[in-house]
């Protein structure tokens, strides 16, 4: 691997693991106590003063969304050849970064406006809500766990004995479907609970990735 393209890869790896981390610390003291896991009415009441985490929370995780679409495009680019799977890869995570980016723009933008609107419409609020826990959930991290089961399949062949590269990148996708269970089941409490190992087992994944293919590049 050219020495350029090893330096962007840990660069992405590093920004990746950064703004998960980042957005995982953000999510639990600016969005948690926006979310379901508390009532209608602390959340209300929290979401009507329009809360700089809560804005600063989502932009972050807008930032995750790319930063992952990027380092999978630079992972894939650091490869032989191109594959279909490959390509499909980008497509697919494309299209959920697009999902997430949308729905985290409505939590920023429209969400804590719904909280404060007098009369109170708590129908159109909790409808807004579902949607949006419902198409993160389920469609954009649906979307990502596929991405990163393709690029692993195309990172097989390079693992030279690394097993433990394949397991990360198949733990990510297993934990990102449980993430696509817990939207469906409704339950905030389900999605919280898978949402950490998801994040640490992909943040994993990226530096072990990036590890093996630039382990004969001099010190970065």
């Amino acid at each position: 691997m050219q020495l350029h393209r090893a330096r962007i890869l840990w660069s992405l790896a590093w920004i990746n693991i950064g703004t998960h981390v980042l957005g995982l610390a953000l999510a639990l003291v600016g969005i948690r106590p926006g979310s379901p896991l508390v009532t209608l009415e602390e959340r209300l009441s929290y979401l009507s003063t329009a809360p700089a985490l809560w804005t600063i929370g989502w932009g972050v995780w807008m930032a995750c969304a790319l930063a992952l679409l990027a380092f999978l495009a630079a992972l894939l680019g650091c490869l032989p050849k191109s594959s279909v799977a490959g390509t499909l890869a980008l497509v697919l995570a494309g299209a959920g970064v697009a999902v997430d980016l949308v729905c985290e723009t409505v939590q920023i933008t429209v969400m804590p406006g719904l909280a404060s609107s007098r009369p109170l419409t708590t129908d159109l609020f909790l409808a807004f809500e579902r949607a949006l826990v419902a198409s993160g959930a389920i469609v954009a991290n649906g979307l990502y766990a596929i991405a990163v089961l393709l690029v692993t399949r195309c990172l097989a062949r390079h693992a030279n004995g690394a097993r433990y590269i394949p397991y990360l990148g198949y733990g990510t996708f297993l934990c990102g479907m449980l993430m696509v269970a817990a939207g469906f089941a409704s339950d905030p409490r389900y999605l919280e609970l898978v949402t950490g190992p998801t994040i640490g087992i992909f943040c994993g994944w990226c530096f072990a990735v990036t590890r093996h293919l630039t382990r004969r590049e001099p010190q970065l």
